[in-house]
């Protein structure tokens, strides 16, 4: 094969292994151009300088991308992949915003910052219906769409005319505050705000990233969340798509610094919200002291590695709720936890 070029591609393997392997001497027959490369290597035991020394190369950089998510490829800080050389034919990115003709980001999007509708109950919302001993018909309806966390408690002091130990609504909500070591969701101070209008139990939590120092996510934190305007404790969620280049032992001593630096602000521990199988592999079991919120999407409850138990288990990512288009996690307390765990 010949004649082949490789332009304005993200060619990024996390694994430490080589970002990419070409069998054979590729130098005369392949062509890279605008590359965003990231791996132990570029190519099998070729550096970023090597490869754009060669006659035809041109404007590679070796930088990691950073995702908003693994579902969403808009990039997560200005500043990222924005190294490459201007293409003619490839004015605009993918969303149709014009690349910048002195330096355009390499890969399919532009950063922009990202613009978040603020959510805000109808009005003559939530209602609850059908109370039971056991259950009961909550109907909520929102402005936009979007992921709804909700916690259902049982109470004793039941509604007048209704069964003791009735279902309550849900009232309590987690809103993102910060991310990494800067980011802060834009429209945070909004969405606690409507959501205490809506007659709900607030939160805050920080997504944690091993991009960031423990210490600079705790100063972003802090800088934006007032200890004294929540209703629930704190709360960090630990994913693989944050911490997926971080070993084991790196990211457990980064999230245990952040833990400390959190309980000699907030005077607790935050609630840790991480996913099972991820949990298990890189935190279980030297975190399972703590509160523990384990997402496993299953008919079969999570079971910690080591000694330990979870608290709330969010058993569904397809729950469906009037007022809501698409589906909605579900989450329930477990193993002896309540409302009264989680609260302020």
């Amino acid at each position: 094969y010949t004649g082949i070029t490789l332009q304005n591609n993200l060619i990024q393997n996390l694994t430490g292994s080589p970002a990419m392997f070409i069998y054979g001497d590729y130098s005369s027959r392949v062509r890279f151009t605008n590359n965003a490369f990231w791996g132990a290597t570029v190519l099998d035991g070729t550096t970023i300088d090597v490869l754009n020394a060669i006659e035809g190369n041109n404007g590679n950089i070796a930088e990691q991308a950073a995702f908003l998510s693994e579902a969403d490829l808009h990039l997560l800080e200005a500043g990222n992949l924005n190294m490459g050389l201007p293409i003619d034919y490839v004015a605009t990115d993918a969303d149709g915003r014009v690349r910048s003709t002195e330096a355009p980001t390499v890969g399919a999007y532009e950063f922009a910052e990202v613009v978040e509708e603020k959510p805000e109950m109808a009005e003559g919302y939530p209602t609850v219906n059908a109370v039971t001993e056991t259950s009961a018909t909550v109907t909520s309806k929102w402005t936009v769409g979007g992921k709804l966390y909700t916690l259902v408690e049982a109470v004793t002091d039941a509604p007048e005319g209704a069964p003791a130990r009735a279902a309550k609504a849900p009232s309590t909500d987690q809103i993102k505050a910060t991310e990494g070591r800067t980011m802060l969701d834009t429209r945070y101070h909004e969405n606690i705000n409507g959501a205490r209008k809506a007659g709900l139990k607030t939160g805050s939590y920080h997504f944690f990233t091993s991009r960031r120092s423990a210490r600079d996510q705790f100063e972003n934190f802090r800088k934006h969340v007032d200890r004294n305007k929540q209703d629930l404790i704190p709360m960090v969620d630990v994913e693989e798509s944050g911490c997926r280049n971080a070993s084991r032992s790196e990211l457990q001593k980064s999230l245990a610094e952040f833990m400390e630096l959190m309980k000699a602000e907030y005077g607790c521990y935050p609630l840790l919200y991480s996913q099972y199988r991820f949990y298990n592999e890189k935190l279980a079991p030297e975190f399972n002291r703590y509160f523990i919120f384990m997402a496993r999407y299953s008919s079969s409850e999570p079971k910690l590695r080591g000694n330990g138990k979870h608290n709330i288990w969010q058993y569904s990512e397809r729950g469906k709720v009037s007022g809501i288009k698409g589906h909605v996690d579900l989450d329930r307390f477990v193993n002896g936890t309540t409302f009264n765990d989680i609260k302020w």
